[in-house]
């Protein structure tokens, strides 16, 4: 039996977090929130989530973290500049644009 795609949002707006939660629990995927990178990380590790989303202007260096994780498709969501091979997001951005573009990724190294 295949398990259900999983993502963390690692956001410390709750409201955001909240927000992107529901979209994704109601496409059927296992959501946990943290407004902790301390936090996510132990998911991460204990999960070994599909993807993660990340608070772009909180986080310290995201490139650095997609190498520790090269499995995990990661969403950086805020303000800022491209790094490595992570997919950035406008805060404004639609959950199911995120979604797209994880399945995408997904789709590319099937």
């Amino acid at each position: 039996m295949d398990r259900r795609p999983c993502l963390i949002v690692a956001y410390a707006d709750p409201a955001f977090a909240a927000r992107w939660g529901r979209f994704f629990r109601r496409q059927g995927w296992e959501v946990h929130l943290t407004p902790s990178d301390a936090e996510m990380e132990l998911l991460v590790d204990r999960l070994e989530p599909t993807a993660v989303v990340i608070d772009a202007d909180q986080a310290a260096d995201g490139a650095d973290w997609n190498r520790e994780h090269p499995g995990v498709e990661v969403l950086l969501v805020g303000s800022g500049r491209n790094a490595g091979e992570i997919t950035r997001l406008s805060r404004q951005a639609d959950p199911e644009e995120a979604l797209e573009r994880i399945q995408a990724c997904l789709a590319a190294v099937a």
